[in-house]
């Protein structure tokens, strides 16, 4: 319905062509120029008595004049029957310079009409958007010449018609120019609109494309110069400036369909750039007022870029670019139109309805699909706004989740954290506790050591002053103060091992080394200071050959020897059980008639300086078996309590697996024995009669 009202539109402002009047004549139809006319080129500076005098002259085609881009001046020459009203009308409303000379009685030729955009319009013979010749009645046959000049090219239909085919003519033609640029205002109103709406870049270069065709096409029919009565001063910059900006233009859409900005960037720019430069240099040149040089300059640009741009269109479509398909189908319409338009001009191709109507045809058909391009575009970029929003969303939604998430189980660690430092704040409070301990213990170690240590010294300074004041006493009263002295010695060595030993263990000295040992050989050396009344040894099935430190397990001997010798009364003997195991290791058992050790003594025996009550009526360090215990695992080996005297007989289990090789432990060995699971004073382990474990805790005593 909007297409109608503008064609209606367009059908009333298409004017009737206006101008003295016309003689009545039958209704005839139009009849086009055919072989009766002739045409030649001739110099500009030749009369019409020169150019008729010619003997040059040419048929006219039927298709009417192809004369393309000349300066000279066209001439035809043609013969009309008397007493006929006849119009000649011209198709070309560029033409300049439009000249009719008749031929009098006398030879002469005399100017009877003239038109052209360079006469005023009021001075037309009929006001219309081409010019149109009234041709004069004579009652004989006449001659007529007619001029042509024009800076385009000189491509024109020319026809012989009644006045009734004409104003005929004049009414289709109005319709179909009115439904022509009605299209067009359809789609820049459109098009206006929807830039005000979406103020989008496309939407706007789009209306200023439209409107330079519209111009081009409206100029290049003579429609504002009819209604407007433009001078040729105005129109022609006025067509040369929409033709020159419609290539900038039309290249920048052409690279924006061929997708060339993602593609080729740099390639894009250039093609622009070199448009933009060649608007440009052609404006400079028409506004200098030479528009035929302008149009020399840009018609060969368009034809450069047309088969650059399709070459490259089809090569991205061979590369699977579908871009190129959409960018073939848009312009390429307007493209074929635009060369078969020029091939017309030239004269290659004939004048037919389709072909002298190709390029505008061509051009509204372009411009429409370029409309549905950019409105489809603008409606695809809404979606994927839509899109873009949603996902959006749904990514924040996604986003607050998680860091709600993240937020609990942040608050977890940080609860975690919280408690986990609470434990340590109770660890670190409990080590401080346990630091106090070991120092009180630590004090009271040294202190007893001390008043230990004095004893068997004392001992041994009172003896050695009698011995020294009785040189002549008996052998038997010197015989007993040695035994008095060497019991001293003994107890010093004791403490000495059970201190020393302990220390080095500690602090890293030394080093643990296994090394292979005879194992009665070095039973005979440990147990060659034992009276035989005192000790009573089993041996049963002993392996020739054990890999073990040997100083360290004759301190854990020795020391296991002298915590059964404290506990066990005078004249009862002490039990030592040695059986080697099945896989070539040793089992060391030692058993002494003793009081029961309570329960809660027992879980502590391992720990270190700790002596029970019966102990403290006795000499130690509570050293002894804790030492005991550590020498054992530095020999992958442990020591249990097996019986702790409910029957009257305490036994401990000295357990050492055999070993291959030899084996080096520095002192970091020794501590990290020494760390093992359980050492820790106050640490305790299940006790056990029998083959059970026995508490691994520190010393007896």
């Amino acid at each position: 319905m909007a297409l109608l009202l503008f064609a209606v539109f367009w059908l009333g402002c298409a004017e009737a062509p206006t101008g003295p009047a016309v003689p009545a004549a039958p209704p005839v139809t139009g009849q086009p120029a055919d072989g009766d006319l002739q045409w030649r080129l001739a110099d500009r500076r030749e009369l019409p008595e020169q150019v008729a005098r010619a003997d040059d002259w040419q048929p006219l085609p039927v298709d009417g004049l192809r004369g393309g881009f000349t300066d000279k001046t066209t001439w035809l020459r043609f013969h009309l029957p008397p007493e006929t009203a006849w119009l000649l009308y011209l198709s070309n409303a560029l033409l300049d310079d439009v000249r009719l000379y008749c031929a009098d009685g006398r030879g002469l030729w005399q100017e009877v009409l003239r038109s052209g955009e360079t006469l005023s319009r009021a001075q037309w013979p009929l006001d219309y958007r081409s010019p149109i010749l009234p041709l004069p009645e004579a009652e004989v046959e006449q001659a007529f010449l007619l001029s042509l000049r024009s800076k385009n090219a000189v491509s024109v239909g020319i026809a012989l018609m009644s006045p009734q085919a004409f104003f005929e003519k004049t009414q289709n033609e109005a319709f179909l120019i009115g439904l022509y640029f009605g299209t067009y205002v359809l789609m820049l109103l459109v098009h206006l609109f929807s830039w005000f709406i979406s103020r989008l870049p496309d939407n706007g270069w789009y209306v200023g494309y439209l409107v330079l065709a519209m111009l081009a096409q409206s100029l290049s029919l003579g429609l504002p110069q009819q209604w407007f009565h433009l001078p040729v001063g105005l129109s022609d910059p006025l067509l040369g400036l929409s033709l020159i900006f419609i290539l900038p233009v039309g290249t920048m859409f052409a690279c924006r369909l061929l997708a060339l900005q993602q593609i080729y960037p740099r390639l894009m720019r250039s093609l622009l750039a070199f448009c933009w430069l060649v608007a440009a240099c052609s404006t400079l040149i028409l506004l200098s007022g030479h528009y035929g040089y302008a149009m020399l300059l840009l018609q060969p640009t368009i034809l450069l870029l047309i088969p650059l741009l399709v070459g490259l269109a089809c090569w991205l479509l061979w590369r699977g670019h579908r871009s190129a398909l959409l960018f073939l189908v848009v312009f390429g319409v307007l493209y074929v139109g635009v060369l078969v338009s020029f091939l017309c001009n030239l004269g290659v191709l004939p004048a037919m309805l389709w072909i002298e109507y190709a390029a505008s045809t061509s051009l509204l058909v372009h411009m429409g699909m370029l409309g549905l391009y950019i409105g489809q575009h603008h409606s695809n970029l809404r979606r994927e706004r839509l899109r873009a929003q949603q996902a959006l969303t749904e990514a924040a939604k996604a986003y607050s989740s998680r860091l709600e998430r993240q937020v609990v189980r942040r608050t977890s660690a940080l609860r975690e954290e919280i408690a986990r430092r609470a434990i340590l704040e109770r660890g670190l409070r409990e080590a401080l506790v346990l630091e106090k301990r070991i120092r009180g213990e630590q004090r009271e170690f040294v202190a007893m050591v001390s008043h230990e240590f004095r004893t068997p010294l004392a001992i041994i300074d009172t003896t050695t002053q009698q011995m020294a004041r009785s040189l002549d006493a008996p052998p038997e009263k010197v015989l007993r103060r040695c035994r008095n002295i060497r019991s001293a010695v003994a107890r010093l060595f004791a403490l000495v091992d059970e201190y020393l030993t302990q220390d080095r263990m500690e602090t890293g000295q030394g080093s643990f080394q296994r090394e292979p040992m005879n194992v009665a050989q070095w039973l005979a050396e440990v147990l060659d200071d034992w009276p035989l009344e005192r000790l009573q040894v089993e041996l049963a099935e002993l392996p020739g050959i054990f890999h073990g430190d040997r100083g360290l397990l004759s301190i854990a001997l020795r020391n296991l020897l002298i915590n059964a010798d404290k506990h066990c009364a005078e004249g009862l003997q002490i039990r030592l059980q040695v059986q080697g195991t099945t896989d070539g290791g040793l089992c060391l058992r030692v058993s002494n008639p003793a009081e029961e050790i309570p329960e809660d003594e027992a879980r502590r025996l391992f720990q270190r300086y700790y002596r029970g009550r019966q102990a403290q009526r006795r000499p130690g360090a509570g050293l002894g078996l804790y030492l005991v215990r550590r020498i054992a695992r530095l020999h992958a080996g442990d020591i249990v309590l097996e019986r702790r005297g409910e029957d009257g007989e305490v036994r401990f289990c000295l357990t050492l697996p055999a070993t291959t090789g030899s084996e080096i432990f520095t002192g970091s060995g020794l501590n990290e024995a020494a760390a093992s699971p359980g050492d820790a004073a106050g640490d305790e382990q299940p006790a056990s009669v029998g083959e059970a474990a026995a508490p691994a805790c520190d010393g007896r005593r």
